[in-house]
């Protein structure tokens, strides 16, 4: 926590106020929470302030110590919501300075004589704070390794695991020293790629599958309806060849079905 105070005279080399003027001071102590860059947490501030106040009017007097006390907190929030609670000693030398150089109250009769401000932070904020920092960064790394990783690993199953040579030769060109266990190497490589091929069904492996899983599961009228349009369908994509293997292969089950049904 600060402990800075800094009291400042609104004119350099001004002398103390002369016993005839001290009828017109006016001290004013209050605290204050001002909002920081961080969200949901704030700076704790207090404020001392001499005014001069021209009029010897008490209810005047009060209303101008009320409507500065006001512009005062205002106008530091509005400073101090621009740095972090971590921050808080740059917060308040930045506050004081601007409390002493801007035109903060626009009244004839109310004028600056000195003011003082001490800006703090809550410790708990504070390291609340700076655990953001650390863990913000590190979490977008963590993420960029991770999304890294699994870029490598589908570089190798799409170039090198699809292949058994490409997948040896790259397996020898990082393992050189270990040439003599090449032939094992070789046979765990293999074992890798028959699981890959395994878990893996080929696109007309799967087409097929499902089109006989669709016939299977038709009627007589239904499945010769079927075969007819699917083989429209391959005879327009130039495939007369794949049309009439389709139209055997359904004559075939048909004629199945018949001898094995009952008579």
């Amino acid at each position: 926590m600060s402990l800075l105070w800094r009291a400042v005279a609104a004119e350099p080399g001004a002398r103390p106020w002369s016993a005839a003027l001290r009828g017109t001071e006016e001290w004013l102590s209050f605290p204050a929470r001002l909002p920081s860059t961080d969200e949901g947490l704030w700076f704790s501030a207090e404020f001392e302030l001499a005014l001069r106040i021209t009029s010897r009017s008490r209810i005047r007097r009060q209303s101008a110590a009320s409507e500065v006390r006001t512009r005062v907190v205002e106008f530091s929030g509005h400073v101090a919501r621009t740095f972090s609670v971590a921050d808080f000693g740059l917060a308040e030398a930045e506050v004081s300075r601007r409390l002493l150089e801007d035109e903060i109250v626009h009244d004839p009769e109310i004028a600056f004589g000195s003011i003082a401000v001490r800006v703090t932070a809550d410790p708990e904020d504070i390291e609340l704070v700076k655990l953001r920092e650390r863990c913000g960064p590190r979490s977008t790394i963590q993420a960029e390794e991770h999304r890294s990783q699994m870029r490598h690993l589908q570089r190798l199953t799409e170039d090198v695991y699809s292949d058994p040579a490409v997948a040896l030769r790259w397996w020898f060109d990082r393992n050189p020293e270990r040439v003599h266990d090449l032939a094992t190497a070789a046979g765990q490589l293999r074992l890798v790629l028959d699981e890959v091929k395994n878990d893996t069904i080929p696109g007309v492996e799967a087409a097929g599958t499902a089109v006989s899983e669709l016939l299977s599961g038709l009627d007589h009228r239904d499945r010769a309806l079927v075969i007819d349009r699917l083989s429209l369908l391959l005879s327009g994509f130039g495939r007369r060849d794949l049309a009439k293997r389709l139209m055997e292969e359904g004559e075939e089950e048909e004629e199945g079905t018949t001898r094995g049904g009952p008579r």
